[in-house]
């Protein structure tokens, strides 16, 4: 987990979500799981949450009872700004937690926990939690909307960036443009109407072929190092999404995964009940994970 997807997304003091192309129908379902976990807590409980990106759960957790001590961990260099009564911990890694044995009652994560190497941070949550702590986790379903959606949008960016070609073209015209003017070709504006037409219900390749299209246009009249200097980022950016979109497919468990999760858990020494789905109406969209330590 120490150099993963998410570690330049949450670099960047991103505050979103950090699935913010996902329905976000699920975000007061979630903010539910947590406050009834938190009012549960004991008072003035130390709360670890592991993979804690922009502090989501966290934020949850704070608004549940005064006096909770909130720590953050995430594998990333760098983590937005977070209010004084919740600490952000930047670059650690989920399997070498930098605390002494017994220093939680708490442990948690939210679409964290399933990136890295499950044995090895159930042994950890396990050490850092005192005995007769508690954990909870809520991780990805793979039969979910979430992983379905963000499945439709990986592919939707894969063309843009690879199948298309539109990146390609626009390199070799900005460097043509080195030599002599070259106005902008009517195939970067077929391209965004392709994509429109290939993924009517995604907006990512439209967004991405716009967005080479409108640097083109306004690269006609600067330096050709400038536009290639923008394509680069776009590119860039593309291909971040995409690693973080095949992480989550990659983290995303089924029922014999979680099932597995549950073995391992077990085996780290907690005491869990089987996992159960997390539900928006009828349709499960993560699993709920939870138990002690004796």
């Amino acid at each position: 987990m120490s150099r993963n997807p998410w570690a330049g997304y949450w670099s960047q003091g991103s505050v979103s979500s950090c699935l913010p192309n996902a329905e976000r129908g699920f975000a007061p379902i979630l903010d539910m799981v947590w406050k009834s976990y938190g009012r549960g807590l004991p008072r003035g409980a130390e709360v670890l949450d592991l993979a804690t990106g922009n502090g989501a759960v966290l934020r949850a957790l704070a608004g549940t009872q005064a006096g909770l001590k909130l720590t953050g961990v995430d594998s990333a260099p760098t983590l937005a700004a977070a209010p004084p009564e919740i600490a952000l911990k930047p670059g650690v890694a989920m399997e070498c937690l930098p605390f002494d044995d017994g220093s939680f009652h708490a442990v948690t994560s939210q679409f964290g926990f399933e990136y890295g190497n499950v044995a090895a941070i159930a042994g950890e949550a396990a050490r850092v939690l005192r005995p007769g702590g508690s954990f909870r986790f809520v991780i990805h379903h793979a039969a979910g909307p979430i992983v379905a959606h963000n499945g439709g949008r990986r592919a939707a960016l894969a063309w843009a960036r690879h199948d298309s070609g539109v990146l390609a073209r626009a390199g070799q015209l900005a460097r043509a443009r080195q030599m002599t003017g070259i106005p902008t070709p009517a195939s970067f504006r077929v391209a965004v109407e392709e994509a429109g037409r290939r993924f009517p219900d995604q907006s990512a390749a439209v967004e991405f072929c716009t967005a080479v299209l409108q640097t083109l246009d306004m690269g006609a009249a600067h330096p050709a190092s400038e536009t290639l200097e923008v394509l680069a980022e776009l590119e860039g950016r593309v291909e971040g999404e995409i690693g973080r979109l095949d992480a989550l497919a990659g983290a995303a468990r089924d029922e014999a995964g979680i099932s597995e999760v549950a073995d391992q858990l077990r085996a780290a020494g907690f005491d869990i009940p089987d996992p159960r789905p997390i539900r928006s109406g009828k349709i499960p969209f993560a699993w709920l994970v939870e138990g002690a330590r004796p």
